[in-house]
């Protein structure tokens, strides 16, 4: 019979019930004994001693620490808790430690004060200088730490239970590896955010200058969270590493230099999502106003214009760069025009000028200032990006963490995930640190997700394991007549379970692959009154531009920025085009062709001459109708306050303006125009999500990724929007990879629960608005405008764990 493993576990009692409470169930879950005190002896000289030999009982030591010291005998200065510390370090016992974090929610009594707190500070001081701390947020998240932490020792006796005869926990190696390339492959909850502190940490403490340390992050708040968490551990130098996004990194390194000022771009200005639309369709004439047939429809030219963004890289064999096909080269040209004529700029196109002039600028101090290059999410990054982090870490140790099973960018901006498989090819003497341990998901949960990403082929062959085999998972499949009914009935469903106590608000996701199933299901559970936000912010745009009924957002957005400077040729130029077929290209060439030929004249200027009949250009009728509707339209404005202009472009009661007001809030008699529209710009262009809230959270499948909730609820789970469906254009190989790219966003997904997953589809979806959420293959019900719509096939590739789908209905929880 195995030798039984006794884990001491060390903690303050009266503030800790139920994290004492997880931490055994951690321990009975592994297949160790947890040992613990409950109750002291009524003697402090025996509670001392009774401490101590559970101490001495034990294999493994694990400690708790939050906001009370504990208690000290008489005649003692230290408390029982640090004595129980200072015994395991006696014994050699492997030191697990677990802190509580900032943000766990706390009570004023569970504080310690006085002489206490001091003593404290100095205890948790001390844990943090001598040990790999773990941080934790919940009671339940301290059970996934803990399981996490005792994996290594799960298969040891306790004899060997020392810290020199414990295998090393692949966090532990990845801060420790001295290799130049390191590749860590993380599945989902397997702790790559903690391991890329750990490795911060540990060059930092190594005496590493922070600001020779570059850690490249998806997100900003996922830079800020590292940060916070190094603070917490009283890391020295924190701070200074150069840390964020490689977007917000590159912009920095082009405005240092001043290449925008030298090669005549206007950063200031960059094009929403909707007004690369109107681009793309003035890419349809050359600069005589004749058609290019070569780049053919608009879904070919977004393909271009992709391509562009991506420095001409379409997939991992190619060397970013400039183009060299001719069609290409044409295409970059024109673009390129337009953009500097227009004063704008894309987001995306940021990385590639950053890979231009740092190829171009050897000596450039970004080529040779960081000894240490730590980049996260690698699988998102397409070859341009690949090509400019290799040239920042030409002379570094470079460290890449990420899982091609959760590339999701590949069909926006050629992000392949063959970038991280093929890593080493590229890249001699790699070291592989695998992390395949899930501390998040039960194994009901990760066996489903695990069944459905083996239908991949652009994948390695590999195995994920959940730390808490033995759980179990609430998993419901269910579906509805129509989205009204889901609506109501997920809502319900959430709304009984937070009434009883089951669910609290910030462990909710929602996630939807279209705002209208997500919003749905928000409106019904404002009506129950649940605290609740969406966070459909990409997609606040979403109308067609060709219609005027469906492009207020869009007209009112225009309007503020024509407000914050009516020489924004840009926001001229869309507003100009909406509500027409072509959205305005045809005569719009007409103008753009004239202001070339006259460099003096800018389309405000011709526009006006236009409207007074000063100038006549034949077939412009269109846009000079629009022009003059959009002085009316400033005219009206001139003289309020910003209050009275945000009510009148956003109005209260208009659905499509509450994301505006959402975003501008109560600050809005705090700024002014400009302040508004960067406030905009950025919450839309470059959203972020909070982590820590006290709200049901509802988004869109790709803005989950790298979240965790006990309980996710995917809606609109129904064949065309999950997966959608590849266009009909693409090559068999593309739509192949377009179809494997939609089962990774769905793994990505059923991946963020700890505890519940419901999947839910719906039969009927109004015709209209299946049309608005561009689903292929729409099967119209007779006579009527109605959508038939049926379950995603992803439900044949779950498994034969996969319980059976029910009718919403009949559904008992």
């Amino acid at each position: 019979m195995a030798e039984r493993i006794d884990v001491f576990i060390s903690s303050t009692s009266r503030d800790l019930p139920l994290h004492r409470k997880e931490a055994m169930d951690a321990c009975l879950s592994m297949g160790m004994f947890p040992i613990m005190m409950e109750h002291l002896p009524a003697s402090d000289s025996d509670a001392i001693q009774a401490s101590l030999e559970m101490v001495d009982q034990a294999s493994i030591y694990v400690g708790i620490f939050a906001w009370r010291y504990g208690y000290i005998p008489t005649g003692y200065e230290i408390s029982i808790t640090e004595m129980e510390y200072n015994r395991a370090i006696e014994r050699g016992l492997p030191l697990l430690i677990f802190v509580m974090h900032e943000n766990h929610v706390i009570k004023a009594q569970d504080v310690e004060q006085g002489d206490g707190a001091t003593k404290l500070s100095q205890f948790k001081k001390r844990l943090l200088e001598d040990n790999v701390v773990n941080f934790f947020r919940s009671p339940e998240d301290l059970r996934g730490c803990i399981l996490h932490s005792l994996v290594p020792y799960q298969d040891t006796p306790s004899t060997v239970h020392r810290r020199e005869g414990v295998k090393e926990d692949p966090a532990e190696r990845i801060a420790n590896s001295s290799s130049s390339t390191l590749r860590v492959i993380a599945g989902p909850g397997t702790g790559k955010t903690y391991s890329l502190i750990r490795r911060a940490a540990r060059l930092l403490k190594d005496g590493i200058e922070p600001e020779n340390i570059l850690i490249v992050t998806f997100t900003r708040m996922a830079a800020g969270d590292l940060i916070r968490e190094l603070n917490q551990m009283q890391i020295v130098g924190a701070d200074k590493i150069t840390k964020g996004t490689l977007h917000s990194f590159c912009l920095t390194v082009l405005m240092k230099a001043e290449v925008f000022l030298q090669t005549g771009r206007n950063a200031g200005r960059i094009l929403m999502a909707f007004e690369e639309r109107f681009i793309l369709e003035d890419l349809k004439y050359d600069h005589k106003g004749k058609v290019v047939r070569e780049f053919g429809n608009i879904h070919k030219r977004r393909k271009y214009l992709k391509a562009f963004e991506a420095a001409w890289a379409r997939d991992q064999t190619q060397i970013p760069g400039t183009a060299t096909l001719d069609t290409d080269r044409q295409f970059q040209n024109l673009l390129l025009d337009w953009l500097r004529f227009h004063q704008g700029m894309l987001l995306s196109e940021i990385t590639p000028e950053t890979l231009k002039y740092l190829k171009n600028n050897p000596a450039s101090d970004e080529r040779s200032r960081f000894q240490y290059v730590l980049v996260d999410e690698y699988q998102d990054l397409n070859k341009a990006e690949q090509a400019l982090i290799d040239l920042l870490g030409t002379s570094s140790s470079l460290m890449i963490v990420g899982d091609e099973d959760q590339s999701i960018y590949e069909s926006f901006r050629y992000a392949h995930p063959e970038g991280i498989v093929e890593f080493s090819n590229t890249h001699s003497q790699t070291e592989d640190i695998p992390l395949n341990l899930c501390r998040r998901c039960p194994s009901p949960l990760l066996d489903l997700a695990k069944s459905l990403i083996s239908h991949n082929q652009l994948r390695q062959r590999r195995d994920l394991y959940s730390v808490t085999e033995h759980s179990d998972a609430d998993i419901h499949i269910v579906q509805w007549v129509d989205m009204d009914s889901e609506a109501a009935g997920i809502a319900r469903f959430l709304h009984d379970k937070i009434s009883c106590g089951e669910f609290t608000p910030g462990q909710i996701l929602i996630l939807s692959p279209r705002r209208q199933f997500g919003q749905a299901i928000r409106d019904q559970l404002q009506v129950l009154g649940q605290p609740v936000e969406s966070f459909f912010n990409e997609e606040i745009f979403d109308g067609n531009s060709k219609k005027i009924e469906e492009a207020d957002s869009q007209e009112a957005f225009l309007l503020l920025s024509l407000l914050t400077n009516i020489h924004d040729r840009v926001a001229l130029r869309c507003w100009l085009g909406i509500g027409s077929s072509d959205l305005g290209a045809s005569q719009y060439s007409i103008v753009y062709q004239y202001c070339r030929s006259n460099s003096n004249l800018g389309p405000l200027d011709v526009l006006q001459k236009l409207s007074d009949g000063t100038l006549v250009l034949s077939n412009t009728g269109n846009l000079v109708a629009r022009y003059e509707l959009l002085r009316s339209k400033l005219d009206s404005l001139e003289g309020k306050s910003t209050v009275e202009i945000m009510e009148k472009l956003f109005p209260q009661e208009a659905e499509w303006a509450i994301p505006f007001r959402e975003v501008f809030g109560d600050d809005i008699e705090n700024l002014d125009l400009p302040g508004i529209q960067q406030r905009l710009q950025e919450s839309i262009s470059q959203p972020e999500l909070p982590t820590e809230v006290n709200y049901i959270r509802v988004m869109s499948l790709h803005k989950s990724k790298g979240l965790t909730a006990d309980h996710v609820i995917v809606a609109g789970f129904v064949q065309g929007l999950i997966p959608m469906l590849p266009h009909d254009d693409l090559t068999e190989v593309e739509k192949r990879r377009f179809s494997e790219e939609q089962r990774r966003l769905f793994y990505v997904a059923i991946t963020r629960p700890r505890k519940t997953l419901v999947l839910s589809s719906v039969q009927q979806i109004p015709i209209a608005q299946a049309y608005q959420m561009n689903m292929k293959n729409v099967v119209r019900i007779r006579n009527r405008n109605i959508a038939h719509t049926i379950t995603s096939d992803f439900i044949s590739e779950l498994g034969q764990s996969c319980p059976t789908p029910i009718n919403g209905r009949d559904w008992r929880y």
